[in-house]
């Protein structure tokens, strides 16, 4: 969204003689804010930065980010050398909201990048990730 708070123009209207100027930079803020304020609020909870555990150790960060009502998570950032190795990676795809803080989609492993069919659910500032066969895994939200 660009917002231009260059302009000091004025509009003026004249209505029966009476000259009324309406300020366009207090209109523009004024919609800015009030736009920025649902957006905030329409956010969904997954959407964010997650750190990613594997026996109990931090391993990398997942950011799950929102197109239309699907969800994406990328490898941002790695706290080893062989995750570091992954950033960039995708490794949530086709994921949908279900309702009740239950989502899914696929998970794809980073080092052959196949999905499988994928469970989520979140419980405030938790997230466990449910792959059939390989397991679970608990992330935490850290933006």
């Amino acid at each position: 969204m660009a917002l231009h708070l260059t302009s000091l123009t004025f509009l003026q209207c004249a209505t029966e003689g009476t000259v009324m100027k309406i300020s366009l930079k207090s209109i523009s803020v004024g919609v800015a804010l009030s736009t920025l304020s649902v957006a905030a609020m329409a956010a969904d909870p997954i959407v964010g930065t997650w750190q990613t555990y594997e026996d109990n150790q931090p391993k990398a960060q997942v950011q799950i980010s929102q197109t239309g009502a699907t969800f994406t998570g990328k490898i941002v950032a790695g706290n080893t050398e062989k995750a570091k190795s992954f950033v960039g990676k995708t490794v949530l795809t086709g994921v949908k909201a279900a309702g009740n803080g239950k989502y899914s989609g696929k998970a794809k492993d980073p080092r052959w990048g196949f999905g499988l069919g994928a469970d989520i659910s979140l419980s405030g500032s938790t997230l466990t990730l449910s792959v059939p066969v390989k397991g679970s895994q608990t992330w935490k939200k850290i933006k």
